[in-house]
């Protein structure tokens, strides 16, 4: 804040010192400047109420000084605007009125005074002028305008808190975070020499949503996975458990719809369905799996004419039910990287709405790794387990029938130590692989990209099925590498009848003895 500000004065006295205070009020403005503002209650606005115009002037004022004497001691309404003052965290200069034969004792004063910097004023005495003249610097000195300013919207906080009488419970869990936060960021600005907060859009929506989620009775939920980023960032891990813990209580039913690009997205994911299914799945709830396809066929059958496919499919999606005397009422929530929205259901949309919330329903009757005809999973929690992996394979299977990934096909090959053989071989992969790039650019080929590594390092590769490590040491010559964007890809691959031949002479050259087993395979009658 500038040094420029205008620093306001509340004087709070009894009116039975009136003129006292006009005294000293005079005084005060000629001894602060033009930066100060004096005010009493004469400066309240004609014909309203006393009591809220007082209040009117402590939310004005920068600092309250009061002018204290017995009369302002023995009156009920002077001290209350005092605790209102302290309360609001004005700050207090009291202005102590005494004399030889009528002194006022510290213990007198109210307890939040007690040990405040005091101007005793002597009214009839000769320091009257040093003592206003000594609180009009203290005045003139006061740089903390910001608090006044800030306290103005702590108290509209206050405001918004009590519009709602009987606020809804979501509404009170969401007020109550929110200040939390808000004081913990403060405590962590003013305290400490370091400010650090997550300000990931993982981090607030799982700040924001919980209060909802949390209240909601019934939840009907959507994870797209690339929306869905929070699942997986390793700086909101407890915030997620925190997330599911919070939605459990109570073994409300819960349906959450994960919905995967890929085998390989869905396959990574184990531990979180498993996560999801250890909180609410074994209460009844339901951890439900499908592809990206699949789900775009579920929208269109709850007929979601009104939906735009470029923008809300790529949305995460909830229907959130909340009892309110004995009625359920629902809210929608939509996330994207850009913000989540909670509104109230759209009436146009009604359609959808129950159809979703019905299938949804029917979905969460599946046994657990049950694969329904529309390719919707039902989690079970053996998937996760080492020895039931190729359940869980079979279940990939069936939900991504139709897939197709890009394959990567590997040849490691390894000679003896005769160098001209290994310069032969290298030759013959050079051949291989200029017939197939000849191919490739006729575009009379099944696969994307050819290359020939020679003297391997020591590296590593992923097995998806058993979810591991492969190590591929450094003990191999050569690696021809071809990379097909399909399975079918592959397959015509090996059928490709210059692949055979190719195959057969790299075979024979590495190891003369296969000629012979070649040999019997166009003749199967010799024995």
């Amino acid at each position: 804040m500038s040094n420029q500000s205008i620093t306001n004065v509340l004087l709070s006295y009894s009116h039975k010192d009136m003129g006292l205070r006009r005294y000293i009020q005079i005084q005060l403005t000629k001894l602060c400047g033009d930066k100060v503002i004096i005010f009493s209650d004469e400066n309240a606005e004609t014909g309203e109420l006393l009591h809220p115009e007082i209040s009117k002037l402590i939310n004005k004022a920068d600092i309250v000084v009061p002018i204290i004497t017995r009369n302002w001691l023995s009156s009920n309404e002077t001290r209350d605007e005092l605790v209102r003052a302290n309360e609001r965290r004005r700050y207090i200069y009291p202005l102590v009125i005494t004399n030889e034969s009528n002194k006022i004792g510290v213990e007198e004063l109210p307890h939040f005074l007690r040990d405040n910097l005091h101007f005793n004023y002597d009214e009839v005495g000769s320091n009257e002028l040093p003592v206003l003249l000594s609180l009009a610097e203290k005045i003139k000195k006061f740089q903390n305008h910001w608090r006044r300013k800030i306290f103005e919207e702590v108290r509209k906080i206050g405001d918004a808190i009590t519009i709602n009488e009987i606020p809804l419970e979501r509404q009170k869990e969401y007020a109550f975070q929110e200040v939390e936060l808000l004081k913990k960021d403060l405590d962590r600005l003013f305290k400490g020499d370091e400010f650090r907060r997550n300000v990931s859009y993982e981090s607030n929506f799982l700040t924001h949503a919980n209060p909802f989620f949390k209240c909601a009775s019934k939840i009907f939920a959507v994870s797209i996975i690339k929306v869905s980023s929070f699942w997986t960032n390793v700086s909101t891990v407890e915030a997620v458990i925190n997330y599911l813990k919070e939605q459990a209580k109570g073994n409300k039913p819960i349906r959450r719809l994960f919905v995967f690009e890929s085998p390989t997205e869905a396959n990574k994911f184990k531990n979180i369905l498993e996560a999801n299914y250890s909180h609410y799945g074994r209460s009844g709830g339901a951890v439900l799996v499908c592809s990206k396809t699949t789900y775009r066929n579920f929208l269109n059958l709850c007929r979601i004419d009104h939906f735009d496919d470029d923008i809300d499919f790529n949305k995460d999606f909830a229907i959130l039910g909340y009892e309110t005397n004995g009625q359920t009422a629902y809210l929608e929530a939509t996330l994207d990287p850009r913000e989540l929205v909670i509104n109230n259901l759209n009436p146009g949309k009604n359609e959808f709405y129950n159809n979703f919330m019905s299938k949804m329903e029917s979905f969460s009757q599946l046994a657990d790794g049950e694969v329904n005809s529309y390719g919707i999973a039902k989690w079970s929690s053996i998937f996760s387990r080492p020895e039931h992996h190729s359940e869980w394979a079979y279940v990939l299977k069936k939900i991504f029938i139709n897939y197709s990934e890009k394959i990567t096909h590997i040849v490691l090959i390894k000679p003896n130590s005769d160098q001209r053989k290994k310069n032969k071989i290298y030759e013959m992969l050079l051949s291989i692989k200029s017939t197939f790039d000849e191919k490739l650019k006729l575009k009379k080929r099944s696969y994307t990209s050819i290359s020939i590594l020679k003297n391997l390092p020591k590296s590593e590769g992923f097995d998806g099925r058993f979810d591991g490590l492969l190590a591929i040491h450094n003990n191999y010559d050569f690696a021809f590498v071809v990379s097909f964007s399909s399975k079918i890809d592959l397959e015509n691959y090996y059928r490709d009848i210059f692949h055979s031949q190719a195959r057969q002479k790299l075979y024979e050259l590495i190891n003369p003895e296969v000629k012979e087993l070649y040999k019997t395979l166009k003749n199967p009658n010799i024995d």
